[in-house]
């Protein structure tokens, strides 16, 4: 079983907003950025260490937040941060005509996978833990 942890990004405008959605699936995503840490992500700094760019998504600034990440923790392990509510609407895919799957009705639960691309045996861990997630949710 992964750990888990939740830590939600209260300061993030996604999170004040708390747009209910009714979820009716799942999206698993990449960050799209060769970091591995979820210390770049989540403000926990005792669960992932500092950020010390300090531009982890808990920021009224922010435009963009994920229900989870999977990642590396403090130690060096995978594991998942919840950092919003499984039934807020959060800000993930994108939007257009065709709809979203951030709200209403094509809604989803959307997860980030902190990605590294040079690094096989953290992907096969962190794809491990993706699927466990899945399952459980």
């Amino acid at each position: 079983m992964f750990k888990m942890e939740t830590v939600y990004q209260t300061k993030n405008p996604c999170y004040k907003k708390a747009q209910p959605a009714n979820q009716i699936g799942i999206l698993v995503h990449s960050t799209g950025a060769n970091n591995k840490y979820l210390k770049r992500y989540v403000d926990a700094p005792e669960l992932v260490g500092v950020n010390q760019y300090n531009n982890h998504w808990n920021s009224s600034k922010a435009d963009k937040c994920m229900h989870a990440f999977i990642g590396l923790d403090i130690n060096k392990e995978p594991m998942v941060i919840q950092t919003l509510p499984y039934e807020y609407a959060c800000w993930g895919s994108g939007s257009g005509k065709k709809g979203s799957y951030n709200r209403n009705p094509t809604a989803h639960i959307q997860f980030e996978i902190c990605e590294d691309t040079t690094d096989k045996e953290y992907t096969k861990q962190a794809f491990k833990v993706a699927v466990e997630l899945c399952a459980h949710l």
